[in-house]
């Protein structure tokens, strides 16, 4: 995979490249797993995605920054869990995400996400589509982003 070219812009002055690596980290099947103490930035996907029927696995004092992508549906998860169980995310930091800590479809838990911080925000943390369940988030601090010229993405 190539680095992204950061010359591509959107309307609205965005960096929108997407020809790079979607993300940092996929955790898939795995069973007692951990990911520690891991920064990466201009993903477009995120940086640490967990899926595939994972189970008790740690993501701790991680960091995602610059996601260069568009700014739409599957794309800034910075921290994704899905479809596992038992998973803990903590201490871990994100900016310019779309969903930085997010659980998507069939993610039966328990999954928590504690004390994580989320800077320049652009939509909400929590569970995203379906039903996802035995959530938990602790101490997480979020600050919003501000749009562009009143738009984040013209498609």
């Amino acid at each position: 995979m190539s680095a992204p070219d950061e010359t591509i812009l959107n309307g609205a002055g965005l960096k929108v490249d997407e020809d790079h690596a979607k993300f940092g980290i996929k955790l898939t099947r795995v069973e007692d797993g951990w990911v520690r103490q891991v920064a990466g930035e201009k993903f477009w996907g995120g940086l640490v995605e967990v899926i595939g029927h994972s189970s008790y696995v740690t993501v701790e004092d991680c960091s995602m920054t610059n996601p260069i992508s568009h700014v739409a549906s599957g794309r800034r998860y910075a921290f994704s869990i899905d479809d596992s169980e038992f998973v803990l995310v903590q201490r871990c930091f994100s900016s310019q995400g779309r969903h930085d800590f997010v659980t998507g479809s069939r993610t039966m838990g328990p999954t928590v996400f504690v004390d994580n911080f989320s800077q320049d925000l652009v939509d909400d943390n929590g569970p995203h589509l379906w039903y996802s369940t035995g959530i938990l988030f602790d101490s997480m601090k979020a600050l919003k982003a501000k749009p562009i010229d009143g738009i984040w993405e013209p498609m």
